[in-house]
């Protein structure tokens, strides 16, 4: 549905389209907070994943092998142990710029003022995925990540993660 942006009752019907196919539950159904997504079709990266919905691909799965010493700081066992890690980036896109990813993001932000310190302990929290996961998909598709962002829909946070 992002091939442009969407108001509250198209929103509402995808929902209700997710139940009855049974990819959500009703109870699932129950708990989305239509007016957030709506809001962030109105975000610049909303706009973006709009602009290039042809290009967007979401909730991609992979499987990617790193060695064990750049997963576990504290690794003694053999240098040539490979760790197989797997993930599902919510989203990624190719831009006229190049690629980002896009992590969705639903912790309850308790700090509403969103101070700097908050944002930095955001994006510190996952940070180590984030880097795992632009690791993973340059590997994959040899092309260079231009950006990885957080989207945290509780306060309708974008954070990029360096």
């Amino acid at each position: 549905p992002f091939h442009k942006q969407l108001s509250a009752g198209e929103i509402d019907a995808y929902i209700k389209e997710f139940v009855v196919a049974e990819k959500m539950t009703e109870e699932e159904a129950a708990a989305i907070n239509i007016e957030t997504i709506e809001t962030f079709f109105t975000t610049p990266i909303a706009q973006q994943m709009i602009q290039y919905h042809d290009q967007l691909q979401r909730e991609v799965a992979f499987t990617y092998g790193l060695a064990a010493k750049q997963v576990y700081k504290d690794w003694s066992g053999p240098a040539d142990e490979i760790v197989m890690l797997q993930g599902i980036i919510d989203c990624i896109v190719r831009t006229d710029k190049g690629l980002f990813l896009l992590d969705y993001k639903t912790d309850y932000i308790a700090d509403k003022s969103l101070s700097e310190a908050t944002k930095k302990s955001l994006v510190d929290k996952y940070r180590t995925q984030v880097t795992l996961y632009r690791e993973a998909l340059e590997n994959i598709l040899g092309e260079k990540v231009q950006a990885s962002y957080l989207y945290f829909f509780d306060e309708q946070l974008l954070l990029e993660v360096n």
